[in-house]
């Protein structure tokens, strides 16, 4: 902050620098003093229409290609994030993925993903349920046999591109498909639910990925971040960029949800 001139030092006493008045000057300091009550979450706006809101964690993660958002039953393009006012710019879009009920690109934590596992893996239904309700549950399980209390499925597909459906959750998923990369020098894309590996990879290369990485200690992983995310995070100008990027990446992980997947076994089920 010294160097940036947002803070001054005369011998010993800091103060706001030039740099600091021009940034946080304005409307009386007004940002030193507001604080956060609530999880930062982006509004998602096409057009002028307000679609909903997100949490922060949809976005941090770093993502080559398309980000799609699935939202009020519709798929979206997201064409831009602006990181400082917090908002996403969609644009309507034909969701691609395997299965009807994915919540691409929106986040969701380990414990709400482990509880869609449990339903999909049960054969009970609830007196609370709606008939449309236990219809459409038991069309899902149908269509996930191989879903199953205690344990985690890399589905080995016709088109060779395996899939480890753990149901770790964004963060989980995000830590994970970056150390698993670095392992089997691929990419491994992911989403709340699953990983998805190369299809040049085979099962056996998976396989001793996944055991290496269950042999490490789940708090020394990192996940990929946005380094744009940066520019969000309120007294950026403040932060290098390394702790910055840290601090964000720190957001991202779950090293208690990694940990506990890693104490289930894994399935490997051709179909």
């Amino acid at each position: 902050m010294l160097a940036q001139h947002i803070l001054w030092d005369d011998q010993g006493i800091l103060w706001l620098g030039q740099q600091g008045e021009e940034t946080y000057g304005r409307r009386n300091f007004l940002e030193l003093f507001s604080v956060f009550v609530s999880p930062p979450l982006f509004s998602v706006l096409h057009g002028r229409q307000e679609l909903g809101f997100v949490d922060e964690l949809t976005f941090l993660g770093k993502q080559d290609g398309p980000r799609i958002l699935l939202l009020g039953g519709r798929a979206w393009l997201v064409n831009h994030i602006d990181w400082q006012r917090k908002v996403a710019y969609v644009e309507a879009a034909e969701a691609k993925g395997r299965s009807r009920w994915k919540g691409e690109g929106r986040g969701l934590g380990y414990q709400l993903c482990q509880a869609i596992k449990h339903v999909l893996a049960g054969e009970d239904t609830r007196e609370c349920w709606s008939r449309r309700a236990v219809e459409k549950i038991n069309e899902l399980r149908s269509e996930f046999p191989w879903v199953e209390r205690g344990n985690t499925a890399v589905i080995c597909g016709e088109d060779s591109r395996s899939t480890w459906w753990n149901f770790a959750g964004i963060g989980v998923n995000a830590t994970v498909a970056n150390e698993l990369a670095q392992i089997v020098q691929s990419k491994v894309e992911h989403d709340n639910f699953t990983l998805e590996f190369a299809s040049h990879l085979r099962t056996q290369e998976i396989e001793q990925a996944i055991g290496a990485l269950a042999a490490q200690d789940p708090d020394t992983w990192s996940p990929s971040v946005d380094e744009r995310a940066v520019d969000g995070l309120k007294f950026s100008e403040c932060i290098p960029s390394d702790l910055a990027m840290a601090m964000l990446g720190s957001r991202i992980r779950d090293s208690s949800g990694a940990r506990q997947v890693f104490q289930e076994s894994v399935r490997f089920v051709h179909v």
